[in-house]
């Protein structure tokens, strides 16, 4: 394993190095398929989950990722929530991701979720038996002190619990914050001058992404989309640049046209499928006055609001709306059905959703519904819909105060940006805003310039964007 040349042999923190000797990123790979059978973002069926799930997914992959492309590099630990459904129930799965040990995230994983470890490497190492190294006696007896005597240490030092005193984090943490969020606000304005670019040379309104990704991805489908135009013909171009010109472009899963008109260019696609889609646009788009029919249909027959999300696939939407028109003129009472729908806002989802009511009081009715089953579900939350709705308003009037607040605390310490995690219970956020600006002057001076975001993570840390982890409930 080892060359008689001392010059092969160079070992910075034997700690990490052990452990990943014993997990190949093949193996991880292996060992997490079915980890990621059980939380993909597919196998959920309502819209929030499918997101949290996917949003957690791609910061799993990532901190995984980096472990083994930066072998000895010390990261802040992440938080990260699946919801997990079997058997028509749904269950909330927490990780906290910290350390460098491949091996031990991805058993950890599998363990929360109830799965087998059987594909894991069971090799263990423990300090009162390191391995043995035949054929280099004096690098295996450096390696065994070492494993022994420095390893631990190292081991308590990067896996310390971090306490919750936002002044002692901050300190720790502002330089590379601040290195961090230079790198971050020049990829970000590297990345709007070529926005800027594809809507000149394009005439596009806007462009948008579908999916929180980061920078890095975002600029490789702009430059895709830059080399598909170059490389066309000069009629193709043209075409694409009519399909594009005063619409709404997005990236994010599936190439389709959207409901308000735009286009959405899936980043797994091949570009051959984007020029495809913008060659068919002009008959697609035809559907637009079939959907504004329809919606008006519905409306007519429910007495309620119907709402359509604008990056929605045109086609699905239209042949959605038409199951539900179909199913409830046949079977349902258009006097008893309006009568218990009247003035509630109703969503049209897909047939792999459920009956439900949001948070924000709107009702998602699946286009595949049983008219009884909704009658029935009407009769019970249609009531409940405009309570929520109501209460939903008066939440809009706080958060303009939360905001008002926030922009105040910016200015008070001088800060570059405050934002949070979405799920964040509001009073704790109210709470956490106002203590910020009677922090004491010694933290006021060492966040000032800085960009925080506050999280229920109790860790402080720096993120890759440059911003600050505050825990909700510092101290």
């Amino acid at each position: 394993m080892f060359s008689n040349s001392p010059r092969r042999v160079l070992w910075k923190t034997p700690s990490c190095a052990f452990s990943r000797r014993f997990l190949s990123a093949q193996q991880a790979a292996v060992a997490l398929r079915p980890f990621l059978f059980e939380i993909h973002p597919d196998r959920a069926r309502d819209s929030s989950t499918r997101e949290q799930n996917e949003k957690s997914l791609q910061i799993f992959n990532g901190y995984l990722s980096e472990l083994f492309s930066n072998r000895f590099g010390d990261r802040p630990p992440v938080e990260v929530n699946f919801s997990i459904v079997s058997g028509g129930s749904k269950r909330n799965v927490s990780m906290l991701l910290s350390g460098s040990d491949p091996n031990q995230i991805v058993r950890m994983a599998l363990e929360k979720c109830g799965l087998s470890t059987e594909h894991l490497p069971r090799t263990k190492l423990s300090h009162s038996a390191p391995p043995s190294f035949s054929g280099a006696p004096d690098v295996s007896e450096m390696f065994r002190k070492m494993y022994s005597e420095e390893a631990p240490r190292v081991y308590r030092r990067r896996h310390a619990p971090r306490s919750r005193d936002l002044f002692s984090g901050v300190v720790r943490i502002r330089e590379e914050a601040l290195k961090n969020m230079k790198s971050w606000e020049q990829a970000k304005e590297s990345l709007a001058m070529e926005i800027d670019y594809l809507k000149h040379r394009t005439g596009l309104k806007d462009i948008l992404w579908s999916i929180n990704w980061h920078q890095t991805h975002m600029r490789r489908c702009l430059a895709a989309l830059n080399r598909l135009l170059d490389q066309s013909t000069p009629e193709v171009r043209d075409t694409m640049v009519h399909a594009l010109d005063k619409r709404v472009l997005r990236f994010g899963r599936g190439s389709y046209v959207c409901c308000d008109g735009g286009l959405q260019f899936a980043a797994d696609d091949v570009p051959e499928n984007w020029q495809q889609l913008c060659i068919e646009s002009h008959v697609r788009r035809l559907q637009l006055r079939t959907l504004g029919e329809l919606r008006k249909h519905l409306s007519e027959l429910f007495g309620a609001r119907i709402v359509i999300a604008d990056e929605g696939n045109l086609l699905r939407t239209v042949n959605q709306f038409r199951s539900v028109i179909v199913r409830v003129t046949s079977k349902a009472d258009p006097q008893k059905l309006r009568a218990l729908s009247s003035n509630t806002v109703i969503e049209v989802v897909t047939a792999y959703d459920e009956l439900a009511l949001a948070k924000d009081g709107c009702l998602k009715i699946p286009c595949n519904v049983d008219v009884a089953v909704l009658l029935e579900f009407l009769k019970e939350n249609a009531q409940k819909a405009l309570e929520v709705s109501c209460k939903e308003r008066r939440e809009q009037v706080h958060n303009i105060e939360v905001e008002s607040l926030k922009d105040e605390c910016c200015r008070q310490l001088k800060l570059k940006d405050v934002s949070w995690e979405t799920g964040l219970a509001k009073d704790a956020l109210v709470k956490c805003l106002q203590r910020l600006q009677n922090a004491k002057e010694e933290v006021r001076l060492n966040l000032a310039g800085l960009r925080i975001r506050i999280a229920t993570n109790p860790n402080v840390y720096a993120t890759q964007e440059g911003q600050v982890s505050v825990p909700v409930d510092w101290i």
